[in-house]
């Protein structure tokens, strides 16, 4: 019986060795995913390399040549000519529609005004 007590006092004190190493380990990954904790971390025990980091990547953003981008031009005979005329419509319709935008809440209820006198006109007629 004695042999069994020990026996089985063994077998938990092992079960709590391994149970408080997985939680160790499990605390110590938990802690190893905390970036922002490890970038704190870093940057208060290097900071005069963290400031320096900072300083050339943002010269580097700052004095970078701008990537240019070419687009290719459709070829046309002329492209001073609009063929038909259809820019300067739509100019034109770009135009009257702004002017319409601009002027519509003016005429608005002066729209509303006429409309329900028309209605009710209808309405006693009928």
């Amino acid at each position: 019986m004695k042999e069994k007590e020990r026996e089985r006092e063994e077998i938990l004190r092992e079960l709590h060795a391994s149970r408080s190493e997985f939680v160790r380990g499990a605390t110590d990954l938990r802690r190893s995913f905390n970036i922002p904790h490890q970038i704190r971390r870093s940057i208060a025990n290097y900071s005069l390399w963290a400031l320096g980091g900072v300083t050339v990547i943002g010269f580097l953003l700052a004095f970078r040549k701008p990537k240019i981008v070419y687009v290719p031009q459709p070829e046309t005979s002329s492209p001073s000519k609009d063929p038909g005329g259809l820019g300067k419509s739509m100019g034109l319709l770009a135009g009257a529609l702004a002017i319409v935008k601009w002027l519509l809440p003016v005429i608005r209820p002066l729209l509303v005004s006429y409309a329900s006198r028309k209605a009710s006109d209808y309405v006693r007629r009928n």
